[in-house]
């Protein structure tokens, strides 16, 4: 439906700047004797402001004021004084921490420092008195309602965190954790990871229950703090201001017996029994690891053996947290394995946040002390983690992070190993990376383990490639335990070493914009963007280049500052040298001093170069086009054209490259692939690199064995393309010209599964190909089902979870997809379907990216019954088959209801006794003429709440299903369709309900309008000669207001009944139910007839009524009526968007503010405030918006260039139910651009100005 539009324009301009007397409040003091001014009260929303009486001015003699402020659900309040100025001697303000002042007393102010306060559920109450003598300012406070936080904690060991971490914790916090112990055991408390906004943040440890207790310290910022109460209790608090907020704390605890507390200081410990217990196997999915008596120090000659053991494909993934060892003589070691006997891992003398994990299910953790020094001893953590990483040792292949392309799970620790031999490098290429860039990355290193050079750390994606030195390459993947993402992809080759000499073995860079003639303002380049590695030859246009020896102007080279060779280029005979690189900038041919580079003269007249990444953008390589050498223009090294290249391929996966892929392929390449697979398989290919010269060389691909067959593309450049065989073969075709090359292509293929099939069992079940993994890109699948004889197919979808946007089924009532459509699914719906003849056909789709779980379906032969199902028209009763008996077994019965153009339907269940199994049998509504359209509802057992389905068209739908086992008496069902408007209608607005009726339909009925009434039966009609009109106020004469699948109802009912005695009546009453339903955009009134004899329904609309107003301050009391409104550039502008019928239980959210200077074109200029709930002016703030039937902001105040000085405003909102916790309402800023609004929103557009500059 068309949206809402409310476009509310008050013209707001200017004004001038009132002088505001001044006056005292001396005259007062009299005035207030005896003083009963009315002030306190209690307060719900979620943030506000308490202020004394006639704050700021002062408040009056004899105050006694009581404020009660009430949060709901798992929220606490937070109270702040910012303003306090009190007669210390006899005023003062108590705080209590419950609904009154019988409740727990939190403190007392008199003077200002400061002072907040915070409940420990949904009350705080607070208590202002004045005596009868002198007076001041009083006081200014902020309430606002914060998440709960803090606990009381009794396990004899564990952790806790600062709200929402490791993510930033929210503003205004204050939490207090209590641990508890009993016995002769006291605590230990470690804080392993602190970051604070050290100025204003803090934590507190207590020594005791509460925080009256002795402070043991305060944390501002992380230090390894470690504390131990006295006795059995110790108390922390945290504290967060109003503003800047950091990721929080982590801290653990553990109980320690109070008997091995050494209260004597010797750097010795007592002689103890070096046979003290220890070590242990463990095979929790997680734990902690203690030294002996930790946090105490251990005992002398201690020696540990902890084993650890997981399961499945699971490894051990072990971190500690704390270690306190002497360093000499005591240590930790960690074995890869069930004993000691494994390999060794590792060994630790002090604490450097070291972490291991095993390559197995086994990890075995060694302790020992000597006879001397103890300390504190260690903390350890593990937790069993998928097995991920490998040792590969193909010459190509792929590999990616646990569970790509989901996410990633919290603490992996991979590490894969790829080998070559002989002669042969490793390539490595990464070709998706998607980590959380703050704390998760991969490291590449130049050798078979993590101990040799490091060749780059990758945190997010640039399509970088390395390449070994040698035989070995080691990846690394490393996430932390917060926030993970996608993940990576990356792919191998194996390439031969490079020639010792680079005037052989370079890479070609033919880039036209490097040339020193070239000068582009648009876009300019960066050469700190290539991952440069090796050596390079220029070249223009396909003629060999140099880089220029003298200073080149800025701005050429299609860069900012152009780089050239500061030294000139040596000769063949000098071998390698290295040169100096400078840049041209603001007048300085040598402004930018980069990393030198090597150079070589090769024979022939030309020069290589081993380029590196400048410093800086945008810095890029320059070719000197008053070099170029015209008798040289092979662009590679000479090669015969006819190398070779191509194949035919039969594993079951692999990969395609392009000649010398990643180095440029030749000229006059023409190489053809033909992959064959076997029996039920097809082949799928996919592209994930292709760089040719997109105007000379190509790809082509065909399905079948050889070009002739059936072409089905064509690739110049990348584009993430896949392709898949119909059967089982595909063929590539490569082809390049004699001029320009380049890296090439890299291309993986798979066998997969053929899928589809023909059915011919009477029942059975069938799914997407993989399920329940994700299905593959590119697929293309058709069941066909068949039954015999008089039998009908019933199908049904039991799990469906595919690409919404782009991937489908499709169910067809035939043999083929050439029969009739009975609907298409792309969410799980519980969809049923049944064929009308033998027949059912099943299509499934998915494109070539995103792919999900897929589906599942059943399906089973049914024996039509006649009496089952049917087209319906107008009004009538239906029922299930045999009611009131018992229906049967496996009916699925599809009833279509239609109605004439331009009228509605209306559905209700007289009776309904089903299975009391709501899966088993039950009855479905659709919203349209087959089950392809949305549900509406389901409706099972023995569900009597009388709910209306009403369609949004003339048509419905309706299924019963009942499956093989358990059947009952049925149901019943009424349906009507709306009457013409010359028979009723009714009319709602934001405010009111009209009801209009005309007296020649109600005469046709034998009734008169002196017998109608609605619910509140004082709620007369006005009857004039044609018609009867109530007209009432929506929450008057007995309407009810109802939330229903995210709608706002009104509902009412209208009533006659012909009375003989004018008391009493015998005779059936008249009834007919009226309501407004807010749908999406517009208000939709239901008006129907509830009487099997008299089908009606009478249908109209209405709207929701919504303005926006400047007031002067944040306080949002004062509305500022002014026209013009005139303000000063950069003032604050306070704006408030109100529903005009103030309505608790609705929500009013901003989601679009837009400014122009043009009140009815807010497209071609405007400057965005709010977009899709997210600020996009520095200056604007919101105060509450999606939480109250109001939302308020503000912002500063501007102007736009080279226009006149008046500034419009429009406001785009949503209207939500406060009940409705997953509306739009609740989700507010919405980083990424969405779809449109869902239907069930109401929105509304509101317009505000002008605004206009001073003097303007």
């Amino acid at each position: 439906m068309e949206a809402l539009i409310l476009l509310l324009c008050l013209l707001l301009t200017t004004f001038q700047a009132n002088t505001i007397g001044s006056w005292t409040t001396d005259n007062w003091l009299d005035f207030t004797e005896g003083f009963s001014e009315p002030c306190g009260g209690n307060m719900t929303d979620w943030r506000g402001v308490l202020l004394s009486p006639r704050y700021p001015n002062n408040y009056p003699n004899n105050t006694q004021c009581t404020w009660t402020i009430h949060s709901t659900g798992n929220a606490t309040v937070s109270l702040i004084f910012t303003d306090v100025d009190l007669e210390t001697c006899c005023d003062y303000i108590k705080v209590y921490d419950g609904p009154s002042t019988l409740h727990p007393f939190l403190g007392e102010i008199r003077e200002y420092r400061n002072q907040s306060f915070k409940s420990s559920n949904n009350d705080l109450t607070v208590f202002f008195y004045s005596d009868h003598s002198v007076t001041r300012r009083g006081f200014y406070a902020t309430w606002l309602f914060v998440e709960s936080c803090g606990g009381y904690m009794t396990d004899w060991m564990g952790d806790f965190s600062s709200p929402r971490y490791p993510n930033n914790y929210p503003d205004n916090s204050y939490c207090t954790w209590t641990i508890h112990s009993t016995g002769n055991m006291t605590v230990s408390l470690t804080f392993i990871d602190v970051v604070l906004e050290t100025c204003c943040d803090y934590i507190k440890v207590y020594d005791g229950p509460s925080t009256l207790h002795p402070l043991l310290g305060e944390i501002r910022e992380y230090r390894n703090q470690s504390f131990k109460s006295s006795s059995n209790d110790l108390t922390v608090f945290f504290y967060s201001d109003s503003s800047v907020t950091r990721r929080g704390f982590h801290a653990n605890w553990v109980f320690v017996d109070v008997g091995n507390i050494n209260t004597t200081y010797t750097t010795i410990t007592p002689e103890t029994n070096s046979s003290e217990p220890c070590g242990g196997n463990m095979t929790d999915w997680r734990g902690v690891l203690l030294s002996p008596r930790y946090p105490n120090n251990y005992p002398n000659n201690a020696q540990c053996t902890w084993t650890i053991h997981s399961t499945g494909n699971t490894t051990v993934s072990l971190i500690f947290t704390d270690v306190d060892l002497e360093t000499c003589c005591d240590y930790i070691k960690v074995y890869d394995g069930p004993s000691t006997l494994h390999p060794f891992l590792g060994e630790i003398r002090e604490y450097r946040n070291q972490s291991f994990k095993s390559s197995n299910n086994d990890l075995t953790v060694f302790f020992y002390s000597d006879h001397s020094v103890t300390r504190r001893g260690f903390y350890a953590t593990w937790l069993f983690v998928e097995s991920c990483g490998g040792y590969m040792t193909d010459w190509m292949g792929d590999f990616s992070s646990p569970r790509y392309p989901n996410n990633y799970p919290d603490n992996s620790y991979c590490t894969w190993t790829i080998h070559s031999t002989g002669n042969m490098t490793v390539s490595l290429t990464f070709i998706d990376v998607v980590l959380e860039t703050c704390c998760d990355y991969i490291k590449v290193y130049d050798g078979p383990s993590t101990l040799h050079p490091l060749l780059g750390e990758i945190r997010e994606y640039r399509n970088q490639s390395f390449k070994s030195s040698s035989n070995d390459l080691t990846v690394f993947f490393y996430s932390d335990s917060s926030v993970t993402r996608r993940g990576f992809h990356a792919n191998w080759v194996f390439v031969e070493a490079p020639s010792d000499d680079p005037c052989y073995s370079y890479t070609v860079l033919d880039d036209p914009w490097r040339a020193t003639d070239y000068q582009n303002d648009s876009v300019l380049m960066c050469d700190r963007n290539v991952n440069w590695f090796g050596w390079y030859r220029l070249f223009i246009h396909g003629q060999s280049a140099q880089m220029p020896n003298t200073c080149i102007d800025k701005y050429k080279c299609g860069t900012h500052a152009p780089l050239w060779l500061n030294g000139g280029h040596p000769k063949v005979e000098d071998g390698v040298v290295t040169r100096g690189v400078c840049g041209h900038w603001q007048n300085n041919c040598c402004y930018f001093n980069t990393t030198p580079i090597r150079v070589k003269a090769c024979p022939g007249n030309y020069y290589v170069y081993e380029f590196v990444r400048p410093s800086i953008c945008a810095l890029a390589y320059c070719a000197d086009v008053g070099n170029i050498n015209t008798t040289y223009t092979t662009i590679t090294p000479e090669t015969n054209s006819s190398e070779p290249c191509g194949g035919n391929m039969t594993d079951w996966r692999g990969v395609l490259l392009s000649p010398r892929y990643p180095n440029n392929y030749p000229n006059n390449a023409q190489c053809t692939w033909t992959i064959h697979s076997t029996g039920n398989t097809t082949v799928s290919l996919i592209f994930t690199d292709v760089d040719l010269e997109t105007c000379c060389d190509y790809i082509k691909v065909y399905d079948g064995p050889s070009t002739l067959h059936p072409f089905l593309g064509e690739i110049r450049e990348y584009r993430n393309q896949s392709f898949k065989s119909s059967n089982n073969d595909l063929t590539v075709f490569f082809y390049s010209d004699h001029s320009v090359t380049r890296r090439g292509f890299y291309a993986t293929w798979l066998f997969v599964e053929s899928c589809g099939g023909y059915m011919t069992d009477w029942m059975g079940d069938f799914s997407s190909p993989r399920y329940p993994n994700n299905y593959p890109d590119n697929s293309y699948c058709t069941w066909t089902i068949h039954s015999t004889g008089n039998m009908t197919v019933s199908l049904t979808l039991i799990d469906v979870v595919l690409e919404t946007c782009c991937d489908y089924i499709k169910v067809y009532d035939g043999p083929s997809i050439l029969h009739p459509l009975l609907g298409e699914i792309r969410e799980y719906r519980n969809q049923s379907f049944k064929s009308s003849s033998n027949d059912l056909t099943v299509f499934f789709y998915s494109d070539s990216s995103v792919t999900r779980r897929g589906f599942h379906a059943n399906w089973v032969f049914v024996v039509p019954h006649p009496e089952c199902g049917g087209h319906l028209y107008g009004s009538g009763l239906f029922s299930s088959p045999n009611y009131p008996n018992y229906y049967h077994d496996n009916a699925y019965c599809v009833w279509y209801l239609s109605a004439v153009q331009g009228q509605r339907l209306f559905l209700t269940f007289a009776d309904v006794q089903l299975e009391r199994c709501c899966n088993c049998d039950y009855i479905t509504i659709y919203d349209g003429s087959s089950t392809g359209h949305s549900q509406l509802g389901k409706v099972c057992f023995n569900d009597t709440t009388h709910q209306v389905f009403h369609s949004s068209s003339r048509y419905l739908t309706v299924v019963f299903r009942s499956d093989y086992s358990g059947v009952s008496h049925g149901f019943k069902a009424l349906f009507t369709s709306s009457l013409s408007a010359d028979k009723g209608h009714v009319d709602c607005s934001s405010d009111n309900m009209v009801i209009v009726i005309q007296r020649s339909y109600l005469n046709s009925l034998g009734l008169s309008g002196n017998d109608l009434y609605v619910d509140e039966h004082l709620c007369r009609p006005n009857i004039s000669s044609t018609e009867v009109v109530f007209s009432f106020p929506l929450d008057a004469c007995g309407t009810v207001k109802e939330m229903m699948n995210g709608y706002v109802s009104y509902t009412n009912n209208v009533w006659a009944s012909q009375s003989q005695s004018g008391e009493i009546t015998r005779q059936s009453q008249f009834l007919l139910h009226v309501g407004c339903r807010m749908e999406p955009d517009t208000m939709v009134q239901i008006f129907y007839k509830a009487m099997e004899n008299i089908n009606a329904n009478i249908t109209g609309t209405g709207r929701f009524n919504a303005s926006i107003a400047f007031y002067t301050s944040s306080s949002f009391n004062q509305q500022i009526y002014d026209s013009p409104y005139e303000v000063n550039l950069n003032q604050l502008l306070y704006v408030q968007v109100e529903l005009n019928r103030h309505d608790n239980s609705l929500d009013l959210f901003l989601d679009t503010c837009v400014a122009s200077p043009n009140p009815s074109d807010f497209k071609d200029r405007s400057y965005d405030l709010l977009r899709n709930g997210c600020p996009r002016d520095n200056t604007y703030y919101s105060y509450t918006s999606g939480e109250h039937y109001y939302a308020q902001f503000s912002l500063q105040a501007f102007k736009f260039l080279r226009t006149h000085a008046d500034v419009y405003l429009q406001c785009k909102v949503i209207i939500c139910p406060d009940s409705d916790y997953n509306s739009r309402c609740q989700q507010g800023c919405h980083f990424r651009h969405k779809r449109s609004l869902d239907s069930t929103y109401h929105t509304n557009t509101v317009k505000l100005g002008p605004i206009k500059l001073k003097g303007a």
